[in-house]
């Protein structure tokens, strides 16, 4: 449904539109532990802008920004694999 592999028959709509291949409108949610082990909860969300090529200023922001999103926090000055959520 996401479009990363092509349909063998029938066709997938959303919201009416025919789905043809990878799109920024739509994402998916792995069903599996996903994020890679050898990188820090940080750089783990900051991945995919580190890929498109972002500034390491844009990462840090946004990644910052996500994470209190979700109510997660790290311990400063630890390079940490874990992560808190609060509430």
């Amino acid at each position: 449904m996401a479009g990363l592999l092509a349909s063998t028959k029938g066709e997938v709509l959303v919201e009416g539109v025919k789905v043809e291949g990878v799109s920024r409108e739509r994402g998916m949610v792995f069903q599996q532990y996903t994020s890679f082990d050898w990188l820090t909860v940080s750089e783990n969300v900051g991945y995919g802008l580190k890929l498109a090529g972002a500034k390491t200023k844009e990462i840090k922001e946004q990644v910052k920004h996500y994470l209190e999103m979700v109510g997660a926090f790290m311990i400063s000055g630890i390079n940490t694999r874990s992560v808190f959520l609060a509430g």
